[in-house]
């Protein structure tokens, strides 16, 4: 897609980007990318009301879940240009109680491959036209969910089935149990923006996605960039999607950003002695706790829960929390698809905030990882847009640390089980800890 709609990740615009709000042709146009539907498609399919791409009933899902399993065993590593799209798709309309997908017909033996080998019953009877359904083609009830297969025709999706079955079947390496719920939910959302990988396509010439288990559990990985930079990031974040293209849906429980914030501090000091959330975040920060610091760490905590009660931004909990996001931006160009910076949601509110001494707080940022030399060495206005931007920047990234404490595991699910060799130790308050080096090396750049 162009460049110009790789907009971050936000509903509100602190930067002046035009046609903001977004107009309906703007919101189509971001539809398109997830889905690569026809444009009048795309438009069409938008609710006044709902998000850009529905989210699923409960048994549309799993079904979902286990279709894109089956795909990604089946396929493996593959060029999207080789086989017309990723995995086979073309284009996909998703609804909440239904999915059509449309398949490039040469794929349409692989997909009654995967979908046999993976135990999903492959009998389909043709969509009826007056359902609604996007295009007309051959339907898959699944478990009370439906899958609409198009354009294939109900004879050519059988004599697929037939060629796909009289093939030798691959070793009995498949699982037939619907995935978990966590796992079932990020697999669906993915599926249902196919497209996104197209971006991941141009940047690494083929798709990887790989599925492992950790820890008891399985995840979802993203290998495309190679076996050595695995990430468990959505694409969503990864690759700095507008948010309203992100899922909406439950947060897994009620976080509290100053209590977590305390508990992360706690976590790795000699004794857990911190009491003052904002002075904790401040520390998080390795900020001087001056009166400035604190303004600014009350105001990003506010800001933080407001963006933790929101249900439109429940997908910051996904891959670990936002803390995997904040690592993103550490190492971006191994994460993402441009340059362009990650601001957590909330930012515009952060920003907007009266009150807030820039000017004092990017100075004091200065002095903690500049030489007094460097700074006086600024020179015009050097003197007072660094000391801004680095003011601009450190109120994010309280807010980017105050979100990462609240959402990363509790610590007694994180300490069930041993970490990897080199991770972090420690849970929650290990990682951010372990992260707050590579963000301070990050912000010792003045751009």
């Amino acid at each position: 897609m162009p460049d110009d709609f790789t907009a971050p990740p936000r509903r509100d615009d602190p930067f002046g980007f035009p046609d903001w709000p977004p107009a309906p042709s703007t919101l189509a146009t971001w539809r398109q990318w997830a889905t690569r539907e026809p444009y009048d498609t795309a438009r069409q399919e938008i609710s006044d009301t709902g998000p850009l791409i529905p989210e699923p009933s409960r048994p549309q899902t799993h079904a979902e879940a286990r279709i894109l399993t089956a795909l990604i065993r089946e396929y493996g590593m593959h060029r999207p240009e080789l086989t017309d799209g990723p995995y086979g798709i073309t284009s996909i309309t998703p609804r909440t109680d239904e999915l059509t997908i449309h398949i490039a017909d040469r794929e349409l033996e692989r997909w009654a491959r995967a979908l046999t080998a993976a135990g999903i019953d492959i009998r389909a009877k043709a969509a009826a036209q007056n359902t609604g359904t996007a295009t007309a083609g051959v339907t898959l009830a699944i478990n009370g969910a439906r899958i609409n297969l198009a354009p294939a025709t109900p004879s050519a999706w059988h004599d697929a089935a037939d060629s796909a079955a009289q093939r030798p079947a691959p070793p009995a390496s498949h699982d037939h149990t619907t995935p978990e719920d966590e796992l079932a939910t990020l697999l669906s959302a993915t599926l249902r923006r196919i497209g996104l990988l197209w971006d991941v396509a141009h940047r690494h010439s083929s798709v990887h996605l790989m599925l492992t288990e950790h820890a008891g559990k399985t995840h979802l990985l993203d290998a495309s960039a190679g076996r050595q930079s695995l990430s468990v990031i959505p694409l969503w974040q990864a690759l700095s999607m507008p948010l309203q293209l992100w899922p909406a849906r439950r947060a897994p429980r009620r976080a509290d950003a100053g209590a977590a914030v305390l508990d992360a501090v706690n976590a790795f000091k000699p004794q857990p002695t911190a009491t003052d959330p904002a002075e904790s975040l401040c520390h998080l920060m390795d900020l001087e706790a001056t009166a400035a610091t604190r303004r600014a760490a009350t105001h990003a905590l506010k800001i933080a829960q407001a963006v933790l009660d929101d249900p439109a931004h429940t997908s910051i909990w996904d891959a670990g929390g936002w803390i995997g996001t904040c690592r993103r931006s550490t190492a971006r160009g191994e994460y993402s698809t441009h340059e362009d910076r990650l601001v957590p949601p909330g930012t515009e509110r952060l920003l907007d905030a009266p009150g807030i001494d820039l000017l004092e707080l990017g100075t004091l940022a200065l002095r903690a990882q500049l030489s007094q030399k460097e700074l006086d060495d600024l020179r015009g206005l050097e003197k007072y847009q660094v000391p801004l931007w680095w003011g601009v920047d450190t109120l994010i990234e309280l807010l980017n640390w105050a979100l990462a404490a609240a959402t990363s595991p509790p610590l007694a699910d994180t300490q069930e089980h041993p970490p990897p060799p080199h991770a972090p130790e420690g849970g929650a308050g290990g990682r951010i800890a372990h992260d707050r080096c590579a963000r301070s090396h990050r912000r010792r750049r003045c751009d």
